[in-house]
């Protein structure tokens, strides 16, 4: 490696690599021609620290480097199976977006900066001397140390040799015995293994899915296709118990051996996980429709409960990226998700998906498919609001939210009604384009106040919908099934409503609480709030309770503090509700000190970005 000193002003990965920079961009063309991650010239990032977190960020763009080379030699061997790319560092607008941006008087300004499929041949990084990078080491999960203690027993070998992971067509061991048992009712071989594994895929189903699946339906009867998953898919069904492990570490003493042992099995159906989903994104190979993409959102929440928020981004995007290059199945497995049936037209565009394994997808894969689109959708629309950046595949999203049947299935999953993810979508490109105009100098408050009022006018007739349905069916848990989930969606789709109100109101005047319609939206926003049941769980509204409870003044906090008192330890320590509490508590200490007229010298979505915090899979 070459020893001769670069400039200090380029981007961080360049700085990283000790490659000259051209210091464009970003993405600096150094970068976007290797199609890599640019780190950009920002703050000196949290990694850059001469230690073990630069070695595992060398580590990460290593594998990413790995892979694409990797990729690109079995594109060369076999075009067919890589019939789409993608680029990471370029801005690219999504598919049917174009009129959406162009109304709004700007390009796409932001998505995310990870690359999905390798296109290019690319040699290795060549920083492993300056770095004195351990070959048989990779970075471990990240997580609270009194929750989750560091293992030691993950290596490289374990976690990145990729090459060593069976193909798809061979269930890898110990999950071979466990699937082969679901599959024929034959006792597996190894029946202490297998009987821990039984009992982690029981808790998941039982336990882990009720919580995860929906704010507030307890039962996952209907769920049939999550146990088709587990038996169909080797890397769902470690991710599955990576997750499950979790779970139910959380319900254990911090010293004791049996969390010890969870915290082994974590880490060793993690690396199973992740070994699993990099061969078959390189193999291009998928034995059941859309599994690439519903493990990159199940890994994605694996590593989100893991507090690797940086490595669930990566993966969420790579699953966004996938649904932009499957838009033929968008409208298609929508509707066979909804009514079983498949037209002939359906027929004839599967035939077009390039899955090779897949020759007639059942409906019950169209289900799964359907559910993990939707958690995909819900977990990037609000992670992308917090971080003032437009999706990627915000025009793949719109498309399914607009299409009557995925709406319905959304609704079905995630409990909240469609629009209001268009509405927050809508409202993040007016911040995205706002913020962008102010850096122009050429804001004009008539245009942005327009557009706002575009996006309310819907907001409000849709609070008005639902503030009539509410009143002939309140919540009531003597009433049928269906009529009582009804009624808690509603609900729970009455808050997030209320929630768009005061981001809209906080985009055009920023955040200052003492603003009157900002204020009004905040008081409409604690009536909502005061419908809550306690079925509707807290960590399920992560991001309206940083919306209103971080611009709450005095009397106007009792009721949101009641909704964190309520939280049980193993809720306060699922995904990221801890952390969406402290970021609103620095709020209301920011405004105390300054003052309720005043502007927040940052607000929650500056306090996260800063804080290096996310919402995603809250």
């Amino acid at each position: 490696m070459s020893t001769v000193q670069r400039s200090k002003s380029g981007c961080w990965t360049c700085r990283l690599r000790r490659k000259k920079c051209n210091e464009g961009g970003p993405p600096c063309s150094n970068c976007e021609a290797r199609d890599i991650f640019c780190h950009g010239y920002g703050p000196k990032p949290a990694w850059k620290d001469k230690g073990d977190k630069e070695r595992e960020e060398a580590t990460r763009l290593q594998l990413q480097a790995r892979r694409r080379r990797r990729g690109s030699s079995a594109a060369t061997a076999n075009p067919s199976a890589h019939s789409h790319s993608s680029s990471t560092s370029s801005t690219a607008s999504a598919p049917g977006y174009s009129n959406a941006i162009a109304e709004l008087g700007s390009p796409l300004l932001t998505d995310f900066d990870f690359s999905l499929s390798p296109s290019h041949d690319y040699t290795d990084f060549e920083f492993h001397g300056s770095l004195d990078l351990v070959p048989n080491t990779a970075p471990a999960a990240i997580f609270p140390e009194d929750l989750w203690p560091a293992s030691s027993s993950v290596s490289a070998n374990d976690l990145l040799d990729v090459d060593q992971f069976p193909t798809q067509a061979a269930n890898p061991k110990p999950a071979a015995q466990c699937l082969h048992f679901f599959a024929n009712g034959a006792p597996p071989q190894d029946s202490s293994v297998s009987e821990k594994e039984i009992d982690l895929v029981m808790h998941f189903i039982g336990e882990v899915c009720p919580a995860q699946m929906s704010p507030h339906k307890p039962s996952i009867a209907q769920k049939g296709w999550l146990l088709f998953l587990l038996m169909r898919s080797p890397t769902f069904y470690y991710a599955s118990l990576c997750i499950a492990a979790h779970s139910y570490s959380l319900s254990l003493s911090g010293d004791s051996e049996a969390r010890k042992a969870a915290s082994e099995d974590y880490q060793r159906y993690r690396s199973f996980a992740l070994r699993g989903f990099h061969s078959m994104m390189e193999s291009s190979s998928c034995s059941i429709t859309g599994e690439n993409l519903i493990c990159g959102v199940q890994i994605a929440n694996m590593e989100a409960l893991g507090r690797n928020m940086q490595d669930c981004q990566s993966y969420l995007a790579s699953a966004a990226q996938l649904l932009v290059s499957q838009e033929e199945l968008l409208v298609t497995s929508s509707a066979v998700s909804r009514t079983g049936a498949q037209s002939t037209a359906g027929s004839q565009l599967l035939a077009a998906v390039p899955t090779p394994a897949v020759q007639s997808p059942s409906q019950m894969e169209f289900k799964a498919l359907a559910f993990f689109r939707a958690l995909l959708i819900w977990n990037d629309v609000l992670s992308c609001s917090a971080q003032r950046k437009v999706p990627v595949a915000a025009g793949a999203y719109r498309k399914l939210l607009e299409n009557n049947d995925f709406a319905l299935s959304f609704q079905d999953t995630m409990g909240c009604e469609s629009w209001i993810l268009l509405a927050i979508l809508d409202a993040t490109i007016l911040d995205v384009w706002r913020l962008d105009q102010e850096a122009r100098g050429t804001l004009s408050i008539r245009a942005l106040v327009s557009r706002a009022e575009k996006i309310e006018r819907i907001v409000e007739e849709g609070i008005k919908r639902l503030s009539r349905s509410l009143q002939t069916a309140p919540v009531d848990p003597a009433l049928a099934p269906t009529d009582h989930e009804s009624s808690l969606s509603h609900i729970y789709s009455y808050i997030f409503a209320h929630s768009v109100l005061v981001d809209l109101h906080t985009i055009v005047s920023g955040p200052k609480a003492g603003v009157p319609e900002t204020s009004e939206s905040i008081d409409r926003a604690i009536s909502a709030w005061k419908l809550r049941p306690t079925s509707i769980k807290p960590h399920a509204l992560a991001w309206p309770y940083c919306v209103s409870a971080s611009l709450a003044s005095g009397s106007q906090r009792d009721i949101f503090r009641e909704v964190t008192a309520q939280v049980s330890r193993a809720d306060l320590a699922l995904g990221s509700l801890h952390d969406v509490k402290s970021v609103v508590e620095k709020c209301w200490s920011g405004a105390d000190e300054r003052g309720s007229t005043r502007e927040a010298l940052h607000d929650w979505k500056d306090i996260m970005q800063r804080s290096k915090l996310s919402i995603l899979f809250a």
